[in-house]
């Protein structure tokens, strides 16, 4: 995902389409919130990611941002939309 960032649109839609297969059940947005730097919530953003696409159980990748302090990268979903009205089932 941190490759993304330096990639023009077509490199970064394939390595996007490649990686999407290893996270079958999570969005992917969701599995770059934890540590992954703003530059790739920006990188996914354009490439179409679902800002408030939740997991099974309906966590977003603004609540797993926040739960991991990933404060940047909750400023980019924020600043694009993002929802702070989400619940998850540990919420």
């Amino acid at each position: 995902l941190m490759a993304m960032k330096k990639m023009d649109d077509k490199r970064s839609k394939a390595l996007l389409a490649d990686t999407t297969k290893h996270y079958a059940n999570i969005p992917l947005l969701l599995a770059a919130s934890g540590r992954c730097s703003a530059e790739v919530a920006e990188v996914l953003i354009k490439q179409g990611e679902n800002l408030n696409e939740a997991d099974y159980n309906n966590t977003t990748a603004l609540m797993n941002a926040a739960s991991e302090g990933n404060v940047d990268f909750m400023k980019v979903l924020l600043e694009n939309g993002a929802k702070l009205e989400a619940s998850n089932k540990h919420s």
